[in-house]
């Protein structure tokens, strides 16, 4: 018979005891048995559950805060929590801010979740393990602290641009220059042909914008250019003020506001140019008929009929007789 010292031990909660084991063995870090004895091999002891860890063969205390634990952790083995994740006692995954609110690095508890910063838009992913990610607002618009679609960025209105990103409120978008018409939201790169002044038209600025308070004309349009005047089509940025438009040129007449160059059109050529017998200087809103006592040759100017001629008013050209020119007579005895 065996002697007391002889006896065979059952295999103790905690600890496994292999074949010719003299002394148990504790689970290994990350397991743990709190309930079975004569365990024979380690892997009949339990994995460590996910969000606490476990060490001498004992489960220990929640994963600390600002790591998680995912299953078979030891205290030496935390993961530090994830960027733009936080991270509670005791959790087994990192855990994503509600939607609308975002965490600059790691934290440790939803308080630390906020607004998306002003000058920057959230981007929302369906996928739980993609955080939201602030990116800064881009040109042409404004990302306010606070509101609501985090997710969107907002337009400058019309009549205004932001050339600059990471705009944080209104006052980030800039009232559209002289020389543009901002006839769009959400502009930023103001230097584009389609944003230059049209033809035939000057921008002294804010235009395409609301009209000014109390202000006697309507400024949030072009205006056009007077009568006897033409706004010229420049390159990348438009007429500025009323001094920029050009006068009508001579032989032709600019009868309506907001004209481009008649001497340039082909079309406009033939319907503005002065007609025989009537004369345009520069800066015509209109062709004016030839008086007596002159004749107007080339449309441009009127000029006095010389001595030994006669020039009768009103005197239609024809194919035939070319009454325009001075008519000689007999002198006077």
């Amino acid at each position: 018979d065996l002697t007391p010292e002889q006896q065979l031990n059952e295999c103790p909660i905690h600890h496994y005891c292999d074949a010719k084991s003299a002394y148990p063995t504790t689970c290994r870090s990350g397991y743990y048995n709190h309930d079975k004895t004569g365990l024979t091999e380690a892997d009949q002891c339990d994995e460590c559950p996910p969000g606490v860890f476990c060490t001498a063969g004992r489960i220990g205390d929640d994963c600390l805060a600002g790591y998680y634990c995912d299953g078979k952790a030891s205290n030496a083995e935390f993961k530090p929590c994830k960027t733009g994740f936080y991270c509670p006692a005791g959790s087994s995954a990192p855990v994503k801010c509600p939607q609308g609110l975002m965490i600059v690095g790691a934290g440790k508890s939803i308080n630390e979740c906020d607004l998306c910063p002003g000058g920057s838009f959230c981007e929302e992913y369906d996928d739980p393990k993609e955080p939201t990610k602030a990116k800064p607002c881009n040109l042409g618009h404004y990302c306010l602290y606070g509101r609501e679609n985090s997710d969107e960025e907002v337009p400058c209105p019309l009549g205004s641009y932001n050339p600059f990103p990471g705009g944080e409120d209104l006052s980030s978008c800039l009232n559209c220059p002289a020389g543009s018409y901002c006839n769009e939201t959400g502009i930023g790169n103001i230097n584009q042909q389609k944003f230059a002044c049209p033809e035939g038209f000057f921008c002294p600025g804010n235009q395409g914008g609301q009209p000014f308070p109390d202000a006697e004309l309507t400024l949030n349009e072009p205006i056009p250019c007077p009568p006897g005047t033409y706004g010229p089509l420049l390159s990348l940025k438009g007429l500025e003020s009323q001094d920029d438009c050009e006068l009508c040129p001579k032989g032709f007449y600019c009868p309506d506001a907001g004209m481009s160059d008649p001497s340039e059109d082909e079309a406009e050529v033939q319907e503005f140019k002065c007609p025989s017998g009537t004369y345009c200087p520069e800066g015509s809103s209109q062709a004016y008929t030839c008086p007596a006592g002159y004749f107007c040759e080339n449309s441009s100017e009127k000029i006095a009929c010389p001595a030994g001629t006669y020039c009768p008013p009103e005197r239609p050209e024809t194919e035939a007789n070319n009454t325009n020119r001075p008519e000689f007579g007999n002198e006077e005895p």
